[in-house]
């Protein structure tokens, strides 16, 4: 695949970490807080909002994959889940960086609550419109396109990619 058409460049993305990292000052200014970031997609996302942090939360993972069995529907796998005893009682922040479905930000952000969390945020870097989650901050709404790059992957291609391109 030629990389075409950038969507948002590395200075788009760096401007938008900023704004992202000033919502999650102003949630912790009040409270303890732990990250939880959805790997794979937002490591990259949630290693840029880490260093313009002021404050200095805890952080744990999510593994969510997609699968299909039988090559026809695919399903939502937790590979990995927060440690219960660090999100008890806590308010915990869910990071994902494509909010497409909502699916996945809220089938975590559930378990997430189930899990003991006092309270639970949804960040997602892009949000599409017809999503069923809306996440509580979003840097910008798409729409349909295939987007890559910055963590999100094509066939597990492009995730390192410093912007987000798309087809």
């Amino acid at each position: 695949m030629t990389i075409h058409n950038i969507l948002y460049s590395a200075k788009d993305l760096e401007a938008k970490t900023r704004l992202c990292a000033l919502f999650i000052d102003d949630i912790a200014a009040k409270q303890d807080i732990v990250l939880c970031p959805i790997m794979q997609s937002s490591y990259q996302f949630t290693s840029n909002i880490c260093k313009h942090l002021t404050t200095t939360p805890q952080l744990d993972f999510y593994g969510v994959s997609r699968y299909a069995d039988d090559n026809t529907e695919e399903e939502l796998y937790l590979y990995k889940g927060a440690e219960q005893s660090l999100i008890n009682n806590e308010t915990v922040i869910v990071i994902d960086t494509l909010c497409s479905t909502g699916t996945t930000l809220d089938m975590v952000a559930r378990l997430t609550k189930q899990l003991g969390a006092k309270k639970v945020y949804t960040i997602s870097l892009l949000y599409r419109q017809f999503s069923s989650h809306k996440p509580d901050w979003y840097g910008w709404m798409i729409s349909d396109e295939s987007v890559y790059g910055y963590g999100l992957d094509t066939k597990n291609n492009y995730r390192t990619l410093p912007f987000i391109a798309y087809e």
